[in-house]
This record gives C-alpha cells, sequence and structure tokens, in this order.
C-alpha cells in the first residue's frame, strides 16, 4: 500500500544503500557481510569507548536533582465511578498502553 501511496505522490524512498565504508584501520569495507560485521562492531564496542572517556568525578547523579516538597497519592474510585467511566467508553477508539481494546473493557 505505502509504495503505491509513494509512487502516486512522487515520493522518493528515504532508503540509503551502503556500498562502502570505511573502517578503523584504514581499510575500505564493501562486501554487505562485513559492513554489517563492522556496523556491529562499532555499536558493541561505542558504549564502552564513550564510557571510558568520562572522567572521573565525585559528583553523584542526586547532586543535579533539585529536591521538590510535593507528594502523589492514588485516591479510591467507587465502583459507581467505575461502571461510570466504562458506560462512556467509546468503543471505535484504539487500545491503550495497557493493549485492552475498548470494546473488551465496555463488554466485560
Amino acid at each position: 500500500m505505502w509504495n503505491t501511496i509513494r509512487t502516486l505522490t512522487n515520493k522518493n524512498s528515504k532508503t540509503t544503500n551502503i556500498t562502502e565504508i570505511h573502517v578503523e584501520n584504514g581499510h575500505s569495507v564493501t562486501e554487505p557481510k562485513q559492513i554489517a560485521d563492522a556496523f556491529n562492531t562499532f555499536f558493541i564496542n561505542i558504549g564502552t569507548q564513550l564510557a571510558d572517556a568520562l572522567p572521573v568525578t565525585n559528583i553523584t547523579p542526586e547532586s543535579f536533582i533539585t529536591p521538590a516538597n510535593s507528594s502523589f497519592e492514588i485516591h479510591t474510585v467507587s465502583i459507581e465511578k467505575g461502571f461510570n467511566l466504562l458506560y462512556t467508553i467509546k468503543v471505535s477508539k484504539a487500545t491503550g498502553h495497557d493493549k485492552i481494546s475498548p470494546k473488551l473493557l465496555k463488554d466485560s
């Protein structure tokens, strides 16, 4: 479907084909498997390399946080309020983060 839409709207594909990369030792890599392996090696090692480059410090992450004098409380919801909310659910809407369909909630 998207290919047809892109064709009809004259939108070009955003795909980029990589035919050659230069690796650390100065060599060029052109075979698809070697390119994939070079990317894999890079992303396996980059986190450790970046972490090793960070300076040693005695500053804790908590020192960057400003304490707040606030609280969080979950209020009790009555059964009636729950039923009223379920009754007003629009079954044509998409599922939420819980992946439960509105129709299933309402039917239940």
